[in-house]
């Protein structure tokens, strides 16, 4: 009765190997792909292998592969060597763009090394219209320290004001040309204007100091000897 039973299953092993075998033999045409596919996900190929089965034949239906005179085998290969070619390309992609943030990164530290931005006090300056004064500003006085060993002569970049938790509050542009000698702190006074009909500068004008964080982001420090420290794009 064992005997029998091993004789059993090994005729149904071979069947499985045969039919494995046979259903990558099997030649597809696009008439034939649909029931093809039936066929060979009633087979005992592996799951990954009707998967890429399945995927070469959307790209078979929307014209981006040529399955005439084709196997089911020689389909499923190219689309796992497609698989692979295309996950290649991804990872080296994303190496590419990881690396592009990483110089990114290290640039903007070393700007921020040479150059520290803090936000010393913020006021609100209105409109005197008997003054023939007709902006209102929103004003700020900021410490610059230059903690590099040259001269800076220029400096450009964004002030973005945060909360403490890191939410944006108001973003500006700021550019000064005002030289500042190494390991020295400069004071800069500056305003921005202000528009009532925006929020964010609104928001701005209205947040108590101690609920403001600066976080400066340099672009470009040009020092007096000519070179300059610059951030590139990622």
């Amino acid at each position: 009765m064992l005997l029998r039973w091993n004789l059993a299953a090994c005729a149904l092993g071979l069947l499985l190997l045969y039919g494995c075998s046979n259903i990558k033999n099997q030649t597809v045409s696009m008439e034939t792909l649909d029931q093809t596919a039936v066929q060979v996900h009633q087979s005992s190929l592996s799951d990954p292998e009707k998967k890429a089965f399945d995927e070469l034949s959307a790209r078979a239906n929307s014209g981006d592969y040529d399955l005439t005179n084709k196997t089911v085998g020689t389909l499923i290969t190219d689309q796992l060597a497609y698989d692979a070619d295309q996950k290649a390309q991804a990872d080296k992609q994303a190496k590419l763009e990881a690396d592009a943030r990483a110089r990114h990164d290290a640039q903007v530290n070393a700007l921020r090394s040479a150059l520290t931005v803090g936000l010393v006090s913020k006021g609100f300056r209105p409109a005197d219209y008997e003054n023939s004064v007709y902006q209102s500003y929103v004003t700020l006085e900021l410490a610059l320290r230059n903690n590099s060993g040259k001269t800076i002569r220029a400096v450009k970049g964004t002030m973005a004001f945060e909360t403490p938790l890191g939410d944006s509050i108001y973003q500006s542009q700021f550019e000064d040309s005002d030289a500042i000698v190494p390991h020295h702190t400069e004071v800069w006074d500056g305003s921005i204007d202000y528009n009532q009909f925006n929020d964010a500068i609104t928001h701005f004008r209205d947040a108590d100091l101690h609920n403001v964080r600066l976080d400066w982001k340099p672009q470009v420090i040009l020092f007096t000897d000519g070179s300059k420290l610059e951030v590139t794009a990622p």
